[in-house]
């Protein structure tokens, strides 16, 4: 995948510098990993992003750097994360 071309969509033009750095680093983080050993990564991506210098991540730039995150991972690692996120989803909108 080559990172800068996709960083290059629009939706990532309004990003501070910072915040795409750190994304941009997490990409290349995230190359070739399965997703037991993508999870951790992520993790302290989120734990670190609110850090960042920068106003909070809209809805439709997180929305974008998730389906980059799915682009970096295998087809088989994608369809674990979905239903991963679906199951979240499902578990905060029903308590």
């Amino acid at each position: 995948m080559n990172i800068d071309a996709v960083l290059d969509k629009p939706i990532f033009s309004k990003m501070p510098p910072e915040q795409l750095s750190a994304f941009k680093e997490l990409i290349a983080k995230l190359q070739g990993k399965t997703l037991t050993e993508a999870m951790p990564i992520m993790m302290q991506f989120m734990a670190e992003a609110p850090k960042l210098k920068g106003p909070p991540l809209s809805a439709e730039e997180q929305e974008a750097m998730t389906e980059v995150v799915l682009e970096s991972l295998s087809e088989s690692e994608r369809t674990k994360f979905k239903m991963m996120m679906a199951f979240a989803k499902n578990r905060a909108n029903n308590p």
